[in-house]
Parts: C-alpha cells; structure tokens; sequence
C-alpha cells in the first residue's frame, strides 16, 4: 500500500508510470549525469484524492553528488527572483528568520531582519553563504527543530519543498521551530500552470523533485497543520521559462488534436524528428509573450502561512 506523504492517505491513483530507462537517458543526454542502475523498471507518479498532492513512488531522492552537479549549471541557483519579493513583504525588521533551503544565500541578500540564521545540506553552497558572511548550519530541518522550537518569527524555503520525499516531517519541523502567530512561507513549482503540462521536463522527476504541488495540495496543508493562509503570490511569466511555456502549450495542443495523453515523460517529443518542428512553431508565441502585459502566470507559487 502506498501512502500520500503529506496527509498519510491511502487514497490515491497513479497518474503516469515514468520508464525509468528513458529517465536515465534523458538525463545523461541533457544534463551529463549518469543516474546509474536503481533496481527498478518504473516510477509511478501519483495523485492523492484526499489533499491532491503530487508524488513519486517509489521515493528516489538526489544525494549530494547529484546537487553537486546540478550547481555547475549557471542557471540553477538564480539571484533574482519574483517569489524573494513576494516573501519579502511579509518579513518586518523586527522579524528572526529561518530558511531552510538557504542555497547560496541569495534570499538573505534581500531582507534586513533583526536575525537570519540559514540551513542548507550542500558542502558547495553551504561555503559559498559562508563566505558572503551568513550565519548558516549544515544540518537538516528536523534536528534544528529539536534545539529551536518556538524560536522564529519566520521560516521560509524557496523551491525546497518539492525535493523533500517525507514531507509531512519537513512541515511539521518548520513549524516546531516557528513561534506562536509566526509565518511559514513556501515557494514551490506551479502545478496548475504550465510546469504540470510540460513533458520531459526531467528537474521536475526525480530524483530532482520528490513531490509535485497543486493550489489545492498547498491550501490542505493549512487545513492540515490548523494554519491560516494569509496570501497566496503568482510570479509572472519570466524571461527563463518562455521558451518551456510555449514548447508546452504546442505539445498539449497536438495531443488534443492527435487524441494522446498528455504525460510527463514522453520518448515522441524527445525524439529530434517531433522537436525541431514543434521549436520552428514556438517561436511564434514566444514573440507575442516578450511582451510583459501578455504574459501569464509563470513557473512558482509562494505561499504565506500563520501559526495559530
């Protein structure tokens, strides 16, 4: 029996069985890393029917390593982001502040809080905050918590949460180390936009994403934990993902045409032959959409909670 790893339900289906062998291969093809032989031919990704969230099974997380090369790419910890602004209003320069998640440090960069302490598993971006002067501890969130509870005005991760395969020990640590009244802030991948409709997107499998969340997944978590959800913040379409949002509107288009399931790993639209004309026709779109007042909700979501 599998169970939901926010709500701990048995209530759920499987959406899509993932082969692994195409996964290995997209990922040594595009990224250059080897996710080696795991023992299995498939990983489901499934739907809880209790609290929607999103998941893989079985679980298949990253190690360090895998991070390690992740981070050689330049794109993959961003300075500027539109969910650092969102979060950063709700933070008062009274406020102590944890991140879980901290990476680099970029966050702490943007807010001037009475005290901000970060936590991060990488040895890589853990000596990088170091070295831009932050106070940052090598641990996870659920040892911090035994030291720390009730300790901070804020805890807050930004594109953490999908990577966590227990998610339900993440939250509740979080919010064991926040303060009676505090805020939880979380920013995750979008599942109702256009993240959720893109196939081959490996970073949003595993072992890169553990979880994948609906607007419906993040409001039960309020319901779950007793929290209040003070707001809920969209970021726009940024310059990055243009060419993702229109090479995903064209692939779920011609699957409603061609009467295909839309599914997240697809060895059609990996093949050369489907993506040289399915890339001539998007840049069509992604000329009208460099156009900022055209642009939709874009890749995350960021959401603000309150301790009761």
């Amino acid at each position: 029996m599998t169970f939901c790893p926010l709500c701990q339900s048995s209530e759920n289906r499987t959406l899509e069985s993932l082969p692994y062998a195409l996964l290995r291969r997209l990922y040594l093809k595009l990224l250059d890393i080897d996710l080696g032989d795991r023992g299995f031919s498939a990983i489901e990704l499934r739907a809880c029917e209790r609290c929607d969230l999103r998941f893989y099974a079985p679980p298949f997380i990253g190690d360090e390593g895998f991070y390690e090369s992740l981070q050689r790419l330049d794109w993959y910890y961003l300075a500027e982001k539109e969910e650092y602004e969102f979060a950063a209003r709700h933070i008062s320069a009274k406020d102590r502040v944890l991140e879980v998640g901290m990476g680099r440090g970029a966050f702490a960069q943007r807010i001037r809080p009475d005290s901000y302490e970060g936590l991060e598993l990488s040895e890589a971006a853990v000596d990088m905050a170091r070295q831009r002067g932050l106070k940052v501890g090598k641990r996870n969130i659920e040892d911090h918590a035994k030291d720390h509870p009730d300790s901070y005005d804020v805890v807050c991760s930004f594109q953490v949460l999908e990577h966590i395969a227990d998610t339900k020990s993440f939250l509740e640590s979080s919010l064991r180390c926040l303060k009676p009244g505090g805020k939880l802030i979380q920013s995750v991948p979008r599942e109702d936009g256009f993240v959720g409709r893109q196939s081959n997107n490996i970073l949003n499998m595993p072992p890169h994403h553990a979880t994948r969340w609906t607007d419906r997944a993040l409001r039960a978590v309020g319901t779950l934990f007793g929290l209040e959800v003070v707001d809920f913040g969209y970021e726009a379409l940024s310059d990055l993902h243009i060419r993702g949002y229109s090479t995903a509107l064209i692939e779920n288009s011609l699957n409603s045409l061609l009467g295909r399931p839309q599914l997240s790993l697809d060895s059609t639209f990996a093949s050369w032959f489907a993506k040289a004309p399915i890339r001539a026709a998007s840049l069509f779109l992604e000329g009208g959409l460099r156009v900022a007042a055209l642009r939709p909700a874009g890749h995350s979501v960021t959401v603000v909670y309150r301790k009761a």
